[in-house]
């Protein structure tokens, strides 16, 4: 073992225990004081995302400090549009954190169990966070932020990928965005070598440094794939997750679920 490799186990335990403590006490002192004056919920959604926002910024620039990981990302212009529906594949344990980092207002969906949480419940209500509950309620919900112009960010695997394992997707998130008539901005991240992935602890680094590459892409519409799945929602929704299973896969040098399939059905679109 060397240095650099004992090091960077210890920083990584390091960083999660300031980043847990920092959450836990900025849960009962900064999150009441910022969002109980607030005259309505939106004010408060604002003060707690933004707030949010900075913290994590601040945490990701803290773990490149120490040497846990080099990041970048590449038009994160383009992740302060409003009204956008968000969808990510999902390499790392922390990817979530360096992409809000980026986003001072975007709605994410959370366990119902964190909303139980004695010390986490208030602020993820303050937040404006979607409970992942029955699937008809998260549907209602999720549209119902993006009908008021607010970004929503998804994860459409639902669960971090495995290296070397095809990138698997549900659904419903392709459903999701087709009934609201979304705009969609796909955000592909790429970890080298992996780090913090499905099953890996913590304390067990890669070899070498991991270097995360966030590249956000061009938003796009999601109605040429109903129109050109003739108005029939599943047959849409199964060509727009393979179309994202295809682009996920080869933007981040992974293996497509669906390699070959349909991939001519795929619509071509140009930004309006």
């Amino acid at each position: 073992m060397t240095l650099n490799y004992a090091w960077r186990a210890i920083a990584t335990g390091a960083c999660f225990a300031v980043f847990g403590l920092v959450s836990l006490v900025a849960g009962a002192t900064l999150f009441p004081l910022l969002c109980l004056p607030a005259p309505d919920a939106e004010v408060a959604r604002i003060r707690a995302q933004n707030l949010t926002h900075k913290w994590f910024r601040l945490f990701s620039r803290l773990m490149a400090f120490v040497g846990v990981i080099r990041y970048e990302i590449r038009g994160a212009e383009r992740l302060r549009t409003r009204g956008l529906m968000i969808i990510a594949n999902h390499p790392s344990l922390i990817d979530v954190v360096l992409l809000l980092g980026y986003l001072p207002e975007v709605d994410c969906i959370m366990k119902p169990t964190i909303f139980h949480n004695p010390f986490m419940k208030w602020p993820a209500r303050w937040l404006g966070y979607i409970a992942q509950s029955s699937p008809e309620q998260l549907f209602t919900d999720c549209e119902a932020s993006l009908r008021q112009n607010r970004s929503l960010m998804i994860f459409p695997e639902g669960t971090r990928s495995v290296p070397g394992q095809p990138i698997r997707m549900g659904h419903g998130a392709a459903r999701m965005a087709l009934e609201a008539n979304a705009t969609v901005l796909p955000v592909n991240i790429r970890v080298t070598p992996p780090h913090l992935f499905k099953h890996q602890p913590w304390w067990k680094p890669p070899v070498t440094l991991p270097h995360y590459e966030i590249e956000v892409g061009e938003p796009y519409p999601v109605a040429p794939f109903l129109e050109q799945a003739d108005g029939v929602p599943s047959v849409a929704a199964r060509r727009l997750t393979r179309h994202w299973e295809q682009s996920f896969a080869k933007a981040t040098g992974g293996i497509a679920a669906h390699p070959l399939a349909e991939a001519a059905s795929a619509p071509h679109y140009s930004r309006q």
